[in-house]
């Protein structure tokens, strides 16, 4: 799934309706909370960068790789640089379930196979944009069971992953106050 860009035209009436101003209600006379996109979290907090390795490599060097960096996910990439798939520490735990603890590739061997066969390939991959509204970048990572997102700029450049947690953590800075945090007012 490929999350479109948003724009920053947000003339959606909070009321739900356009034609007549004349109804009184109390979504018109709440002020509109204004939508936070990625780029917000981008400013705000920074992404985290975009680890890959080669689809051709084997799963103990994804392995190494997702351990070294402190990661759960890194990009699988093509031998032209285009993104094959996304490589999860979660996509591991079930190609090594479906294989080794099935009796249907020995430890060893499932070790050396290419990343590829337990890679999440791009065609499945969500993906979103620095315009993208963090509250359906959030929707779309809860309804896929995703905790990471590609962020890729209009040209298809990756600007780096946004995670679960980088969202959590601006939302609640951004509707928090001093006081609702522990904090001093």
């Amino acid at each position: 799934f490929l999350l479109e860009g948003g724009d920053d035209d947000d003339d959606v009436d909070p009321g739900g309706t356009n034609d007549d101003a004349s109804f009184d209600t109390p979504e018109k006379r709440r002020p509109q909370q204004q939508q936070h996109r990625v780029r917000d979290v981008m400013a705000a907090r920074g992404l985290r960068a975009a680890h890959a390795l080669s689809a051709s490599s084997s799963i103990l060097e994804a392995i190494r790789l997702l351990a070294h960096e402190r990661v759960g996910s890194a990009l699988a990439l093509r031998g032209d640089s285009t993104v094959a798939g996304v490589f999860t520490a979660r996509d591991l735990l079930r190609w090594l379930d479906a294989s080794v603890l099935k009796g249907e590739t020995p430890p060893d061997a499932a070790l050396r196979a290419a990343v590829s066969v337990a890679t999440t390939p791009a065609e499945k991959v969500a993906w979103c944009a620095p315009g993208d509204e963090l509250t359906r970048v959030r929707v779309v990572m809860r309804s896929l069971g995703v905790r990471n997102v590609p962020v890729v700029c209009d040209r298809g450049t990756i600007l780096g992953v946004l995670t679960a947690n980088e969202i959590a953590d601006y939302s609640l800075e951004k509707s928090s106050t001093p006081a609702d945090l522990g904090g001093k007012a």
